[in-house]
């Protein structure tokens, strides 16, 4: 699979399972490359249930937590979320908000959560008439995703903007919602981009052309007809391209003529042309291209 994916494995405090999490951190953190017997084996879990606590009684758990890896927030009023609060979770590498409601705040100190790898807000409302960057200090995080967040009082384009910014050590960002254009704000040494589930139409050079280090470019499952002829140009490490189940009706080899590192492309069901220019072949797998050498072993797996 080209597509980055996540999974945690949910447990409740008192249940635990055999696994290494140190051979396996990298893989769980960075949401990449996860197959099914990865889930069994994923980082354990604390699943705080939050819509059947209030805030003082949430606060009074949060020490027996502490120390754990992957913390989920699970369908509750946080109030406010930001670096002092994710703070009192040292131990953290995994955070997931889940389906709550909660704003958005800077920290009192500059120093934050040096443990926390990835971050994960799916189905929520960011809150306030202010969207400030909660997560700019922390230096070690490198996996955001934004999945089917709502903002009560900004624009989705700004309010993406303003969280994504400043942070300056993020390798790999997935939105998934209704983007009305390219979002704005993701760092220029980012190395993975995901978006889906998105309303814009058009894909230009200008969107891409800061992303020097970008490996990995995911634009699937939204309303895409059109790219510039240059849209990838400036992209030279890119890698990986996954656009299938757009509304493009062509793909031009010269799209990625000047991607020397182009390695992997799916374009299902896109009517594409013959790639074998740049070096890739297609798979058994309808629009789905690899180096020639790579295509037995694909088909092989597939």
């Amino acid at each position: 699979m080209i597509r980055p994916s996540f999974f945690c494995l949910f447990v409740f405090v008192g249940i635990s399972f055999a696994f290494d999490k140190e051979a396996f951190l990298s893989k769980c953190t960075s949401g990449h490359d996860l197959d099914s017997e990865d889930f069994e084996n994923c980082l354990q879990c604390v699943d705080i249930e939050l819509s059947d606590k209030d805030l003082e009684e949430f606060k009074s758990q949060s020490l027996n937590i502490s120390n754990e890896e992957c913390i989920v927030f699970d369908d509750g009023d946080l109030n406010i979320v930001s670096g002092d609060f994710l703070k009192q979770f040292p131990g953290a590498k995994i955070i997931v908000f889940q389906g709550g409601r909660f704003k958005l705040s800077t920290s009192t100190e500059n120093d934050g959560n040096e443990s926390l790898q990835n971050i994960r807000i799916e189905h929520s409302q960011i809150l306030g008439s202010e969207v400030v960057g909660a997560f700019d200090d922390l230096s070690n995080l490198t996996t955001l995703t934004l999945e089917k967040v709502r903002f009560e009082s900004v624009n989705m384009k700004d309010g993406l903007k303003i969280i994504l910014e400043n942070l300056t050590s993020l390798k790999a960002v997935t939105i998934c919602g209704p983007l009305e254009e390219f979002p704005l704000g993701i760092p220029s040494t980012i190395e993975e981009i995901t978006i889906c589930d998105y309303q814009f139409d058009r894909v230009t050079r200008d969107n891409l052309d800061k992303f020097k280090d970008l490996k990995v470019l995911s634009i699937y499952t939204g309303n895409l007809k059109t790219l510039d002829e240059n849209a990838f140009d400036d992209l030279e490490k890119l890698e990986e391209l996954d656009l299938e189940y757009n509304l493009l009706e062509k793909f031009q080899v010269r799209h990625l003529l000047n991607n020397k590192n182009i390695k992997r492309v799916a374009l299902d069901p896109v009517e594409h042309a013959d790639l074998t220019e740049i070096g890739l072949w297609e798979t058994s797998r309808t629009g789905y291209f690899v180096k020639e050498e790579e295509v037995e072993d694909y088909n092989d797996s597939y």
